[in-house]
């Protein structure tokens, strides 16, 4: 069975949310698509909450949230992973803004 990618159907059509979905799903996309329970269990998060945010119904708590995101995602830490949750970061900040 091919990899599942998120689910973009919920995702705005643009603006800084969904420049942070756009930049999660190339994370996604690189590191072999991990289901999003592999990623829940990782970053401990239900499944239910990992799937509102990847698919844009909702937004992470916290920067902290969003750079575990990131590494659950990647399914690795390193410097390459915290330069792309730092990416991450910055563009939640912006997504958060009104």
């Amino acid at each position: 069975m091919p990899p599942s990618r998120f689910n973009q159907t919920s995702w705005p059509a643009d603006g800084p949310h969904r420049e942070l979905l756009e930049h999660l799903d190339g994370v996604h996309r690189r590191h072999g698509c991990r289901s999003l329970r592999e990623i829940g269990r990782a970053i401990h998060l239900s499944y239910t909450r990992v799937h509102d945010i990847v698919r844009g119904a909702s937004l992470p708590v916290d920067e902290a949230q969003v750079r575990a995101l990131v590494v659950g995602i990647a399914g690795t830490t390193g410097p390459e992973v915290d330069a792309v949750a730092d990416q991450a970061a910055e563009l939640f900040v912006k997504a958060r803004r009104p």
